[in-house]
């Protein structure tokens, strides 16, 4: 049998400069958590690879 995985990693998450200030990261983030947490994921990895400047 298949078993369900419980974890999931992130690579990456893009933000567009001209709405960096508007709290669109925050509502990404807390849009993205829940999501994870209703499909039934205990564990979540988190990186940054690179930033714009």
């Amino acid at each position: 049998m298949r078993q369900k995985r419980k974890s999931l990693s992130i690579k990456s998450v893009l933000v567009l400069p001209e709405y960096w200030n508007m709290g669109v990261g925050v509502l990404l983030f807390d849009e993205m958590s829940r999501r994870i947490q209703g499909r039934g994921y205990t564990w979540v990895g988190l990186s940054l690879t690179g930033a714009v400047t």
